[in-house]
């Protein structure tokens, strides 16, 4: 459990690091793939 809640925080980082690297795409982005953000947000959260 400790292994996965890991690799989950490394991915929710490299995710909020191409987020904030590329602000611009961030708002072409449809709203689908906002949704599917916070989600994966949640998600690492609980675990």
């Amino acid at each position: 459990a400790a292994t996965s809640l890991g690799l989950a925080l490394v991915a929710d980082r490299r995710l909020l690091g191409v987020l904030r690297r590329r602000p611009a795409r961030q708002d072409r982005a449809p709203a689908g793939q906002d949704a599917a953000g916070t989600v994966d947000e949640q998600e690492g959260g609980r675990s």
